[in-house]
């Protein structure tokens, strides 16, 4: 993965830059951290301290593509949406993330902490009741055309709406790893949608980038490991079809700055040893 000085991070409504590393990792460092048994210990390598797991940083390392659903990523989530209130002291900018947890509790006592009565006191509803979903997806929508996408994303899910959501996530806040955060945190109440953000969203994102470790980061994340395979083998000096045109993938495009839905290095193609490695490791053991 990449290495960096302490700083910083880009981001949409789910935190603050900070502390972390700097220069983020590539897509091609995703794919080999995809096939690691040791997730957990690679995000405490890459942010040791707690303060500097803010949302951006955790994006800039990735973690939301491949940290899998479990006490580790819910503990990063946790300390992003303590960083984000932390720097904020307003409820609204870290309710995404605490209700992604299912901690509308802890936002509670946050707005209790800076008296913000209007925020909690509708959280102080019952969402099981029919009406109160309502008006949360009322409130949503109403967000929406505010273009406050955060807070609407978080009031969607007050609605048990997940899938709406995960869908503001990626489309309005272009963060399609805090769609797939979203997803898999609530894989009991939308089993599909983690699928169906990769399949649709990623996938189609990371083949219109050109960038080909992208694409079989997508195919991995959907259990198809030998279209992975077939994606690197084709990438080295070939060309890939991308958004209706031919693109040579590792062209100039790739090489510039960061993929902005993702907030990942694009990943050249053009490194034969790397890329021939983890075909190999793909072949190998593919599942």
């Amino acid at each position: 993965g990449g290495g960096g000085a302490r700083g910083g991070g880009g981001g949409g409504d789910g935190g603050d830059g900070g502390g972390g590393l700097t220069s983020p990792v590539s897509s091609a460092d995703v794919a080999w951290v995809l096939r690691s048994d040791c997730k957990a210990p690679l995000l405490e390598l890459c942010l040791p301290l707690a303060e500097d797991r803010t949302w951006p940083a955790l994006r800039a390392v990735g973690a939301g593509l491949w940290l899998p659903r479990g006490d580790a990523l819910r503990a990063a989530l946790e300390a992003a949406a303590k960083a984000k209130f932390s720097a904020t002291r307003r409820p609204e900018a870290c309710a995404l993330l605490y209700l992604a947890l299912g901690k509308k509790g802890a936002l509670q006592a946050l707005c209790r902490v800076v008296r913000d009565e209007k925020l909690g006191g509708f959280l102080a509803h019952d969402f099981q009741e029919p009406r109160w979903r309502s008006a949360a997806k009322k409130n949503a929508f109403s967000l929406l055309s505010k273009q406050q996408h955060g807070l609407a994303a978080a009031f969607f899910l007050l609605a048990s709406d997940v899938e709406a959501a995960a869908r503001v996530c990626s489309r309005q806040l272009a963060d399609v790893q805090l769609a797939i955060v979203i997803a898999r945190l609530h894989e009991a109440e939308a089993p599909e949608l983690f699928g169906a953000i990769v399949e649709h969203e990623l996938l189609p994102h990371a083949e219109a980038e050109a960038d080909a470790w992208l694409v079989a980061v997508s195919h991995m994340l959907l259990g198809r490991p030998l279209e992975a395979v077939r994606t690197l083998s084709a990438a080295g000096g070939q060309t890939f079809a991308a958004a209706g045109d031919s693109s040579p993938m590792g062209g100039a495009r790739e090489a510039e700055g960061l993929d902005p839905k993702t907030s990942l290095r694009r990943a050249s193609s053009y490194e034969p040893g790397c890329r021939i490695a983890f075909v190999h490791e793909l072949l190998a053991a593919p599942t």
